[in-house]
């Protein structure tokens, strides 16, 4: 809580138990909320009440409004009470017609000045017409995200909210901007008919929450965040939030780094479901989240040492999942397209455009319905992958000669193909399963096996003795 207290005309006034527990606090507009307190009666001020007075009562912390005559101190319910600030009492209607810009942004100033407090957005739509700012220890608070909205109005061609300061850090490789505050139970409405341009939320800080959140119809990214790679409290949470119909990237993260999203759905972003950069978001952890929709690309992981643990990419037109980076862990996913039509890839692995080697990394995954199941573009080796695949009629499953390293290792069961299986120990050979004979059909290496499962005398074990990288030298045994 702040040193000072300004009541409505410039008075001052001092709360607390005694001279030891004296809290000062501030009024801008009529009323503020604090705990429950209990046989408080009306106090008059007759003029005496100035800057410097004091008031002094056995529990500390009121509701206090403040007239021409009089300052009153009163019961309050104690869920509001308890540091919780309501935007109407700020002024804000909440009727999607009038503009809650301003009502709003006095209630998260005052918050932020209280050294953090949560602001609560009664049922309703708060239109505003400017970006509002969120500062350290600020919480946006609804109740319930189907029936408090916070929306851009048309025109606005602005980012819906943004970090204290965002303008000046984001880029800047700074360790400053604003840290613990967070969104839960909300709606916010970028409004993207009506709006060319702006984020849903902007975010340059650390140690947030985001919790039973929807963000919609953003012109821009859904969600954007980065922080510094230095600093305490770092890691963001993120738990059950739905981002749909981005204009852009879904999510789009940049740390801060080692943070946690869980049971999160994006839905139909024009470009990127989720996208993780390089450096800033490394570590970041994924459990039980879904990306679905017409997007180009469902997931684009970028960046080192992220961990996806029963998540699932489905429905994008070019690639289900980008892994681009070192040491991911990926355990339990699935990856798939629409089937019949589909053209897209399940499982890029490297990509010719930038220069990483993904390396160390171990990938058990279930590819289906795609035009591709696997396309490694370059991979730097040391990887574990797991793999059940199963393209679309007429697509392919991708695993040829060379598809992997010899340092890899490789598990890889098929359903419909000819080559339905494949085993490669790592710095040995790989050892294959199928139907009919491999020669002219499936490419190896000198050394590698082909166990024929329809095969009879001398038509069940096939070795690769010439002719390496090619289909041709297969020897039945």
């Amino acid at each position: 809580m702040p040193d000072s207290f300004t009541l409505s005309g410039g008075r001052v006034a001092e709360i607390g138990a005694s001279a030891s527990d004296r809290r000062k606090v501030s009024v801008s507009g009529s009323t503020v909320y604090y705990k429950n307190a209990r046989n408080v009666s009306a106090v008059s001020n007759d003029g005496s009440l100035t800057s410097g007075s004091s008031l002094v009562f056995s529990e500390p912390t009121y509701l206090l409004s403040a007239s021409n005559s009089s300052v009153v101190l009163s019961e309050v319910d104690e869920l509001r009470a308890d540091s919780w600030l309501s935007v109407k009492d700020f002024g804000a209607y909440g009727d999607g017609v009038h503009d809650d810009r301003a009502a709003i942004q006095a209630a998260l100033d005052y918050a932020y000045g209280l050294g953090g407090a949560t602001v609560f957005f009664p049922p309703g739509t708060y239109m505003v017409t400017s970006t509002l700012s969120v500062d350290s220890g600020v919480i946006l608070t609804g109740a319930g995200r189907k029936v408090s909205k916070i929306k851009l109005a048309g025109g606005a061609n602005c980012d819906l909210i943004r970090t204290a300061g965002y303008a000046t850090y984001v880029g800047g490789g700074t360790t400053n901007g604003p840290t613990m505050f967070g969104f839960r139970d909300i709606s916010l409405d970028g409004n993207k008919a009506s709006n060319s341009g702006g984020k849903g939320v902007a975010i340059y800080g650390r140690n947030y929450t985001i919790e039973n959140v929807t963000i919609y119809n953003t012109s821009s990214d859904g969600l954007w965040s980065q922080w510094y790679t230095s600093g305490d409290e770092m890691e963001a949470s993120i738990t059950n939030l739905k981002v749909l119909d981005s204009g852009a990237k879904g999510i789009h993260w940049d740390g801060p780094h080692d943070s946690t999203f869980s049971r999160c759905q994006v839905v139909r972003s024009a470009t990127t479901g989720i996208r993780l950069d390089t450096g800033l978001a490394a570590g970041t952890m994924f459990n039980q989240c879904h990306v679905w929709g017409s997007q180009a690309i469902a997931w684009d992981i970028r960046t080192t040492g992220t961990q996806m643990i029963g998540c699932i990419g489905e429905g994008s037109s070019s690639v289900q999942c980008i892994l681009d980076a070192q040491t991911i862990r990926m355990v339990g996913c699935q990856f798939f397209g629409i089937g019949v039509g589909d053209t897209s890839t399940a499982l890029q692995v490297g990509d010719t455009g930038t220069g990483a080697y993904p390396s160390d990394c171990i990938v058990e995954a279930q590819l289906t319905s795609v035009n591709k199941c696997i396309d490694v573009q370059r991979e730097g080796g040391y990887n574990k992958f797991d793999l059940v695949t199963k393209p679309k009629s007429g697509g392919t499953v991708g695993i040829a000669a060379g598809t992997f390293q010899s340092s890899d290792t490789v598990l890889h069961r098929s359903d419909g193909i000819a080559s339905s299986g494949m085993l490669q120990l790592t710095g040995g050979p790989t050892v294959r399963v199928g139907t009919g004979a491999p020669g002219g059909v499936v490419a190896g290496y000198i050394g590698d096996l082909y166990l024929r499962s329809d095969g009879g005398a001398s038509t069940t074990l096939y070795v690769k003795e010439s002719g390496a990288g090619t289909s041709a030298g297969w020897v039945g045994k």
